[in-house]
């Protein structure tokens, strides 16, 4: 059996030879794709990025951006590229790292290296394209006849004839008791906690909205007949524990990424001067004023019919001729 000690399936494995490669390595894995135009003149798939390349962005955020590529960052995985920067909050202009799969080369930036690389490439690929169709005939000219199709009667009786000799003998009563009732199954609930934890962190966003819920206060819980909400921004909340118990204040952003919200008013100061919100979780605060549009409404009204018939159905569980006979 062929066996390389270098190639794993292991993921932690996988995972420790990719964020520990050498420049060397991480040249190659930060390669991409070249557009249409040079892919037809080189006869080349990709190449690896490198300063001076002109790219154009085609998948994310920056989606149809391109420019030059001012930096190769390999320590981080990205490439910088001109004109394709953010503010910080102190004022500084820093460039957007973007990952080199995201962007396709227009035009490539040629010296002596790089075009016996383009020729290498492109003489290994046509040997490889001629290899591939004479590889292909010979399979064609060497398959075996077809055998007779047989009828299905006949594969029927054979089966029949056949002893099954690996399907163990199970006793009657295991049977009867299995084809009574089948156990519930569901795939999706476990109870690991590493199954657990990576479901809530890698959670998508529209079941981190549900997760991300408040309960309402008092007064809107008797006004409405529901007990909690998801969180949004501009609903008016309190604190009811944690460093900041009692304070209150209008929702100002609702980071769903790091599950926590941002409340005005509630902030820090960093070391260099800059004030930062202070990240408080939904299940720390109570709702004390919602902020209401068509969708919400619509929210409050299916959430409060469904508690009405929970409430219904939950008196009428139990009645007086059942309560009679456990007593008798």
């Amino acid at each position: 059996m062929k066996f390389n000690p270098r190639v794993s399936s292991s993921r932690r494995k996988s995972r420790k030879a990719h964020f520990t490669a050498p420049s060397s390595v991480r040249r190659v894995i930060m390669s991409a794709p070249l557009s249409s135009d040079l892919r037809s003149k080189y006869n080349v798939r990709s190449m690896p990025v490198r300063k001076d390349d002109e790219v154009q962005v085609v998948r994310g955020t920056y989606k149809g951006r391109e420019g030059k590529v001012v930096q190769v960052y390999r320590k981080k995985w990205v490439i910088h590229i001109e004109r394709i920067t953010r503010e910080k909050v102190n004022g500084s202009t820093v460039n957007v790292g973007i990952h080199p799969s995201k962007v396709v080369i227009t035009k490539l930036r040629l010296d002596k290296d790089r075009k016996s690389l383009l020729e290498r490439k492109a003489k290994g690929r046509a040997a490889a394209d001629k290899d591939k169709g004479t590889k292909m005939s010979g399979c064609a000219r060497s398959a075996p006849p077809r055998s007779r199709p047989r009828d299905a009667t006949s594969g029927q009786r054979e089966e029949e004839e056949k002893p099954d000799l690996l399907r163990p003998e199970v006793p009657t009563s295991v049977n009867s008791r299995s084809s009574q009732g089948k156990m519930k199954f569901n795939p999706r609930v476990s109870s690991s906690r590493r199954k657990s934890r990576k479901a809530h962190f890698t959670a998508p966003s529209s079941v981190r909205r549900v997760i991300m819920s408040a309960p309402l206060s008092s007064d809107l819980r008797s006004k409405y007949n529901v007990r909690s909400m998801p969180v949004r921004k501009d609903d008016e909340v309190q604190v009811v524990r944690g460093t900041y118990k009692g304070r209150e204040g209008k929702v100002v952003q609702v980071y769903r990424k790091k599950w926590v919200i941002h409340i005005e008013r509630i902030t820090r100061e960093k070391v260099n001067g800059s004030t930062v919100n202070v990240g408080i979780h939904p299940s720390k605060v109570v709702i004390t004023k919602l902020r209401l549009d068509k969708d919400r409404k619509s929210l409050l009204e299916r959430k409060a019919k469904g508690r009405a018939a929970a409430d219904k159905d939950k008196g009428t569980k139990f009645t007086a001729e059942d309560i009679m006979q456990t007593i008798d």
